[in-house]
This record gives C-alpha cells, sequence and structure tokens, in this order.
C-alpha cells in the first residue's frame, strides 16, 4: 500500500508539472496571435493609374479625320489604322454625337 501512495504522489507531482508546462505554452500560443494580427493590418486595394500617353482608337481615328481638309473616306481609314468597318463605324457614331465628327457624304467625314 505504501508502495501504491508512493506511486500517485510521484504521478500527481509530474502530472502538475505537466499542466504548468501546457499552460505556458498556451500564454506563448496567444501572445503570438496577438502579435500577428496588431502587425499585420489591413491593406486597401489602390486601383492603378490610368495611363495616359497611350491614345485610343477613338483619339487615333479622329487624328485621321482631323488630317484631311476634304474629308476621308472609311477604306482610307481602315488602310490607315487597320480596324475594321464596324470598329470605324462605331466610332463615327460616337463622334457624331459628341459633335466631332460630321458626314458631308455617305462614307466620308469631316472634323466638325
Amino acid at each position: 500500500m505504501k508502495k501504491l501512495k508512493k506511486d500517485l504522489q510521484a504521478l500527481n507531482k509530474e502530472l502538475t508539472a505537466l499542466i504548468k508546462k501546457t499552460e505556458a505554452v498556451m500564454k506563448a500560443v496567444d501572445k503570438i496571435g496577438t502579435q500577428k494580427t496588431e502587425q499585420k493590418p489591413k491593406e486597401k486595394k489602390v486601383p492603378a493609374p490610368k495611363k495616359t500617353g497611350t491614345k485610343t482608337a477613338f483619339d487615333t481615328v479622329m487624328g485621321i479625320i482631323c488630317r484631311y481638309r476634304k474629308g476621308v473616306t472609311v477604306p482610307r481609314i481602315q488602310e490607315l489604322t487597320g480596324y475594321d468597318a464596324k470598329k470605324i463605324a462605331n466610332i463615327v457614331y460616337k463622334g457624331k454625337q459628341r459633335g466631332q465628327i460630321k458626314s458631308i457624304d455617305k462614307g466620308v467625314y469631316l472634323e466638325a
């Protein structure tokens, strides 16, 4: 019986030591967890700035139309830009809506 009592007391000491170590580890983990959240605030995504040096398709077509004083045809614009007729028609339509392009004949456009 005395041996059993001694074994239980030794086991109790070991368990107490393990509990203390476990608590110390838990405190360390809590500190690491709070440090990570404090160190890394959420970053806001900032949109990339717009490029100002590039020309749009509208700018390209308007530049061509402005160069011709007597007007320019769609096939000539296609030849100079490489755009298809549909794209040029859309650009010319947009220019007419804005009042920047006028039509002097069917398929012939001039700067307004």
